[in-house]
């Protein structure tokens, strides 16, 4: 509740009109109901209360019972995505369910399918998941097969950067980073399950989305992810630790990052002075505990989960107040965004320390850093601004965010080829030598084999130009109708095999 708090005002901005004005109307009739029945009682007999709430109780019932048979059902040869009838079968859009089914029956088939649904043969689910990766297309070695090999890591998943906030004003040490190193134009973050931040990093370290039944951190603790990118570092001899600002109960991440395969969880403001603000993530860097922390062993992998842009961006919140006062040279018409590139400004700080404190102590030339953002930046009120945002720099759905690999001596490289969060993994095993493209849900963006897709949870993917939602084509792209009903295909697949594999713990069955 002390967490939310913080987010109230943000919550509140959210409400529409309609909210208040339903909230009136019911107060009202319920003021209007007791002067006109102060005891109802006395009105009508305690016997025929009795019966008219057994009847309403009853409605109620059989209301619930027959109205999914009014959902609209799939249409022969419909890729039925979410059709109201498959998803009322399916479940498994949390946003879509609740506006489908209504607050009764979510919740009960919620209850039902978390503690009575008969789970699926472990042995059956298995085998299914392995004929989808026989199926997968070969992975030859690439240009960047082993090209990190021996290097520092330092993963940095960056707090509501969206694409269209980067530029020379706001983050001139990150657009720098991103035209020297390699950088990638149409990198999807698609977010699976509910908890954006923490579920674009299980997906980057597990190489598979949540589940979308519900939020991985409090049901995949006894999962095993033997092939997570902490493990695969791990086998190479590395450290690897996480930091973030934020204590460690929060989305129970102490826990969730050692079964990911950390070592240690640091809530780096438990290593700050008072006067320190651990809000501002280049504290991270400044403060002298957090930097052993980070390169006290060698080789080192630190994955690092910036806080500064998160929301609110607002007059009355502290954080934005401290960006713009620290740098006041930011400036826009409109004040929430005069606050949010403020605040990426601190983000952007983060990172220059980073370089400068990296050469300071000779470990530039041997350390490598890979960023992405968590989510698009959802956290501005203005809906239409974001979308026109995100239009105007050339992206057809609001989730297109910058991921970019910097280490000193790249060769730039403007990569084009459509990729989601799932492929960094594989991409990144890669990058060290490691093959294990056929073993993840994901893809290595380098191999030639890999037309390159980002598949979101409510039935739209992307591949190059080619644009399908919900089975509906809504921009054809290069690809062909036979291509394009292959890969709506392969994406309800997709859906069943990213279940499968949490559902049957996968990786504790398979050898490695």
């Amino acid at each position: 509740m002390g967490e939310g708090g913080e987010y109230a005002g943000f919550v509140l901005s959210s409400l529409n009109n309609q909210f208040f004005l339903l909230a009136l109307v019911l107060l009202v009739t319920g003021l209007i109901s007791i002067i006109i029945f102060p005891d109802i009682k006395k009105t009508i007999s305690k016997k025929w209360i009795t019966r008219f709430q057994v009847l309403l109780v009853l409605l109620s019932l059989i209301g619930n019972l027959f109205i999914p048979k009014l959902y609209q059902p799939a249409k022969e040869g419909d890729p039925g995505f979410i059709d109201s009838s498959v998803e009322y079968t399916r479940f498994t859009n949390s946003g879509f369910d609740l506006e489908l089914a209504g607050l009764y029956q979510y919740v009960a088939k919620d209850v039902w399918r978390t503690y009575f649904k008969p789970k699926g043969n472990v042995d059956e689910l298995i085998e299914t998941v392995d004929s989808f990766f026989e199926k997968s297309a070969d992975h030859p070695n690439n240009e960047m097969t082993g090209v990190l090999a021996g290097k520092n890591i330092i993963l940095v998943q960056m707090e509501s950067l969206d694409d269209w906030l980067l530029n020379e004003e706001s983050a001139p040490t990150i657009t720098r980073l991103m035209e020297e190193g390699i950088n990638f134009e149409n990198f999807f973050t698609c977010i699976y399950g509910s908890g954006s931040t923490f579920g674009t990093g299980f997906a980057v370290n597990t190489g598979n989305y949540q589940s979308l039944l519900g939020v991985a951190a409090y049901s995949m603790m006894q999962n095993h992810f033997t092939i997570s990118l902490p493990n695969i570092l791990k086998s190479l001899g590395y450290s690897c630790n996480s930091f973030h600002e934020n204590v460690g109960t929060y989305y129970n991440r102490e826990l969730m990052h050692k079964t990911f395969g950390y070592e240690n969880y640091y809530c780096t403001r438990d290593y700050m002075a008072e006067e320190e603000l651990p809000e501002d993530d280049e504290t991270i860097v400044s403060n002298a505990s957090c930097w052993n922390l980070l390169t006290n062993e060698k080789p080192f992998y630190d994955f690092v989960v910036t806080y500064s842009a998160h929301v609110p961006y607002s007059a009355d919140d502290p954080l934005s107040l401290y960006a713009s006062k620290k740098h006041p040279d930011i400036t826009n018409e409109d004040e929430e965004l005069k606050y949010l590139y403020s605040k990426v400004r601190l983000t952007d700080d983060f990172f220059k320390t980073l370089i400068n404190k990296l050469e300071q102590t000779d470990l530039l030339e041997n350390t490598v850093i890979i960023a992405y953002a968590d989510h698009y930046c959802y956290g501005i009120s203005n809906k239409d601004l974001v979308r026109q945002l995100s239009e105007d720099k050339g992206s057809s759905v609001l989730e297109k965010t910058p991921l970019f690999i910097w280490y000193k001596g790249c060769t730039p490289q403007q990569i084009t080829k459509t990729c989601q969060t799932i492929d960094l993994l594989p991409t990144i095993a890669n990058m060290f030598g490691i093959d294990i493209e056929k073993r993840v849900l994901g893809n290595d963006i380098f191999n030639p084999n890999n037309r390159g897709l980002a598949v979101f949870p409510n039935g739209t993917w992307i591949s190059s130009e080619t644009y399908v939602r919900n089975g509906i084509i809504i921009s054809q792209g290069d690809m062909t109708n036979i291509e394009i009903d292959q890969t709506n295909e392969f994406v309800k697949e997709f859906y069943e095999i990213n279940e499968a594999i949490l559902e049957s713990d996968y990786y504790l069955y398979i050898e490695i």
